[in-house]
């Protein structure tokens, strides 16, 4: 976020932060329109609640020190690379983002070579210019 601050953002950008949480039946091991147990609607309001509170502590002070408005977006996608990297593009065209940048973490690189990286689904299916950071953030 700090090399984004000072090397992308401009005066007058407002960011969307983002974060993908899994969809309510992922949460308990199936997969969405197969079954989700009673109370799923709930663990998934949880998670996105979890999430949004995570990535206000972790960049909301920085962003309000460097005087950058921004919004929290939860949105919620399958546990698989391809349905989160989907729910990224799709809210990135539909808040007319100008810049999508992702962040790619180094302990991912084995869950990306058996599961597929979201950051690699995201760069070939958004219609959005991509920026990857790599390294811890």
């Amino acid at each position: 976020m700090r090399w984004a601050l000072a090397h992308v953002a401009r005066a007058g950008d407002f960011l969307h932060l983002l974060h993908c949480v899994p969809h309510a039946g992922t949460l308990h091991g199936v997969e969405p329109g197969l079954y989700s147990p009673p109370g799923a609607e709930a663990d998934e309001d949880g998670e996105a609640a979890a999430a949004a509170a995570m990535v206000e502590r972790r960049f909301g002070g920085m962003l309000a020190a460097a005087g950058v408005p921004y919004d929290l977006h939860a949105v919620v996608a399958t546990a698989n690379a391809s349905g989160r990297a989907a729910a990224v593009a799709a809210a990135a065209a539909s808040l007319g983002a100008a810049l999508v940048i992702l962040a790619e973490h180094p302990k991912a690189r084995l869950a990306a070579w058996a599961h597929g990286s979201v950051t690699r689904e995201v760069a070939r299916a958004a219609r959005t210019p991509t920026l990857v950071l790599k390294g811890e953030f």
